[in-house]
């Protein structure tokens, strides 16, 4: 990626070895596995294929109340969740760890005018993408903190991304005009390879990287060297990140249509239109989908039926997250949903007074959501 270069970190200190979080789960959707902290949500959607499904977690079903609340200056990002903190970047420029147990302020690190990106969390570092803007160009940069006391490990500059997709110790990215491999211990670059633009947040399962772009095409390349593997042309930008799970890759384009393509060759299997479709998640058989419409739509995952819909009273633009067989997703309504993952009734909602753009994070009977100026801890009454 042209301008990309490692900077050491400012602390001498060593990272942390770990997050806290000692044992692991598989979650697993088909053929496709990817292994996740126990107790965690650690980057976008959850694991690196993107699915939004944490099968061995667990999730308030029952109404909900707030378990305590962090107010900032402004939160840009959905929250990522390890050993034991809440990550968030937010408006003001800082990244902000918080204690999961009471809500309390552990660190905060400057990264620039805005921390424009989710946060991601593996093996005691935390990343995250900053923006400076400084005479009349924005500078963004990628941030390497220790995730114990946030101290800065390494960062490089780089053009606009996406939020970074970990996966065998290596960050995979989108920005610029380009796809990138990142060694995540400093930041060197393994490969990059050319696209037509973009800013969905890379999808990696079983050895390949998937990704939209602006120009319309979803690229796959192989995860260790970047060799392209195949290219699938859509009638419209593909900006939502695609999900991979069971040997099929979900993208939307155009923000009207969900695609299903197969992983191996890009062949299309099928297609569901909506009236504005954002990132989508995938458990077990079904595909679960926000929608400008204002709907939340479930889909057969093997042939794109509509199994249901539920419509709020905004548009749904952030992706949902599937644990307990329930969907939780925000709505520019002002509520947070939790909804029946088989039928679509609604379990619960919770009204924040402001729009919920946020993904949510589950773990351990809590959900965590970025709303605004305040990031939120629900629990089951």
């Amino acid at each position: 990626m042209t301008g990309l270069g490692a900077v050491a970190g400012c602390s001498g200190q060593e990272s942390a070895d770990d997050t806290g979080a000692t044992e692991s789960s598989t979650a697993t959707n088909g053929d496709d596995t990817t292994t996740t902290a126990t107790g965690s949500w650690p980057q976008l959607q959850y694991d690196a294929a993107n699915t939004g499904f944490a099968p061995d977690a667990t999730g308030p079903t029952g109404a909900v109340t707030e378990r305590w609340s962090y107010d900032t200056e402004g939160l840009s990002s959905s929250p990522v969740v390890a050993g034991g903190t809440v990550y968030a970047g937010g408006f003001d420029g800082y990244v902000h760890a918080v204690a999961t147990d009471d809500g309390t302020e552990r660190w905060t690190h400057e990264v620039g005018d805005q921390a424009a990106s989710m946060p991601a969390v593996a093996d005691g570092l935390v990343y995250v993408w900053g923006e400076v803007l400084t005479g009349g160009r924005v500078v963004s940069t990628l941030y390497a903190l220790d995730a114990a006391d946030g101290t800065e490990q390494w960062r490089i500059e780089t053009a606009s991304m996406s939020s970074p997709t970990l996966a065998d110790g290596t960050l995979y990215i989108q920005g610029g005009r380009n796809i990138s491999a990142l060694d995540a211990a400093d930041g060197t670059e393994q490969w990059s390879y050319e696209t037509g633009g973009g800013s969905s947040t890379p999808a990696v399962a079983d050895g390949t990287v998937y990704a939209g772009g602006y120009d319309g095409n979803v690229y796959a390349v192989d995860a260790a060297d970047g060799t392209e593997r195949w290219v699938f042309e859509t009638d419209g930008e593909v900006r939502p990140s695609p999900a991979v799970a069971d040997g099929t890759v979900y993208v939307g384009s155009g923000y009207e249509t969900m695609h299903a393509v197969d992983a191996a060759d890009g062949s299309e299997r099928w297609a569901y239109e909506t009236a504005g479709a954002s990132s989508s998640v995938v458990a077990e058989d079904t595909i679960y989908i926000g929608s400008w419409d204002e709907n939340v739509y479930a889909v057969d995952a093997a042939d794109g039926s509509e199994r249901w819909a539920y419509e709020t009273d905004g548009r749904v633009a952030a992706p949902a997250a599937v644990v307990d067989r329930t969907v939780y997703v925000g709505s520019r309504d002002n509520n947070l949903y939790a909804l029946d993952a088989v039928d679509g009734t609604e379990r619960w909602s919770y009204e924040t007074g402001e729009l919920v753009d946020s993904g949510a994070a589950v773990v351990d009977g809590t959900v965590y959501v970025c709303v605004d100026e305040t990031m939120y801890a629900l629990a089951e009454q």
